[in-house]
């Protein structure tokens, strides 16, 4: 029996999709707890914010692990983390970034 090869493109696209979507379901469990324990009150608005934002730190984080050579597990994992963490993770990032380019806020 033939071996049957996934085309790249489509194994690129299904490696895309799962760690978007871990970094919506870390985001996902992040609005949950806040909400469960009283710190927000439910609004689809402030929920659609808060996944495209997991979405957005997710797949960031996805480039940056797998720029230095974190192995695919790793780098899900973080992603995951990441989401979670949403607007907390964008600033990291952001701050990161900043030391490595050399910029200095005046």
């Amino acid at each position: 029996m033939p071996d049957k090869q996934v085309p790249e493109w489509l194994g690129e696209f299904l490696t895309y999709a799962w760690v978007v979507g871990l970094a919506l379901f870390g985001g996902t469990v992040s609005y949950l707890n806040r909400l469960k324990a009283g710190q927000i009150k439910f609004s689809l608005i402030s929920i659609v914010a808060e996944l495209a934002c997991s979405a957005f730190v997710g797949l960031m984080t996805f480039y940056l692990c797998q720029g230095v050579g974190l192995s695919l597990t790793t780098t899900a994992a973080v992603a995951g983390i990441a989401g979670h963490m949403g607007t907390r993770a964008i600033f990291r990032l952001e701050a990161i970034a900043n030391t490595i380019i050399g910029y200095r806020e005046h």
